[in-house]
């Protein structure tokens, strides 16, 4: 946002692409790998990380600033057919969903080694849409199975971190999930249904001291 630039992955023809927020003009069009899919910015550090679908893996690590000419800075292997990404600033912490026939896989992975330092699975196949509410640190995560969204607790040190905590019904396949980190509202884009639902995320309870 600081940058107001605007980032395209385009799927199959694999391109990564740079839009001038002002102008609304491409101002970057290039080549990176076939496939692409799922595509967040880290705010702090202007890094774009953009998911290859494929078989192995990858998640392609972009410099987000046009004096560095948008330059490919790394690449992170990851559990086969990665697509929706999600960044936790704060933690300096990538998550990156891969969906499988059985169940979904989620890389968590180190921004400041840009390795994996762990995997979560999720009973839900084939995990289509993620976000992350950093005030109650959950991950919220929609699959093709119909009708759950899934909830994840990441707090550090939590007994239950990197953990399915909860499921949330809804009424349809996710296409999308968002947060919003003020009001603690989740909103699930369900397919199918043409619907969107809103879930109440509440903060958990501070620790009993007495």
């Amino acid at each position: 946002p600081t940058e107001n630039l605007i980032y395209v992955a385009s799927g199959r023809a694999g391109t990564f692409t740079v839009i001038d927020g002002s102008t609304n003009q491409v101002i970057h069009s290039a080549f990176l790998a076939p496939w692409l899919n799922g595509i967040t910015v880290d705010p702090t550090t202007n890094l774009v990380y953009v998911a290859q679908s494929n078989s192995p893996g990858q998640i392609f690590v972009m410099n987000g600033l046009s004096v560095n000419g948008f330059s490919h800075v790394d690449t992170i292997p990851v559990d086969a057919f990665p697509n929706p990404l999600a960044i936790n600033p704060n933690a300096e912490i990538l998550y990156a969903a891969s969906g499988h026939p059985s169940n979904s896989v989620i890389s968590v992975i180190d921004t400041n080694t840009n390795t994996v330092t762990s995997t979560i699975t999720i009973p839900g196949h084939f995990a289509r849409a993620m976000d992350i509410n950093t005030d109650t640190n959950r991950i919220f995560v929609g699959t093709d199975e119909p009708g759950t969204l899934y909830v994840i607790d990441i707090a550090p040190g939590s007994p239950t971190e990197n953990t399915v905590v909860d499921t949330t019904p809804i009424s349809s396949f996710t296409q999308q999930v968002s947060v919003n980190p003020i009001t603690n509202l989740v909103y699930s884009a369900d397919t199918g249904s043409s619907t969107i639902t809103v879930v109440q995320d509440t903060p958990p309870l501070p620790p009993d001291t007495t």
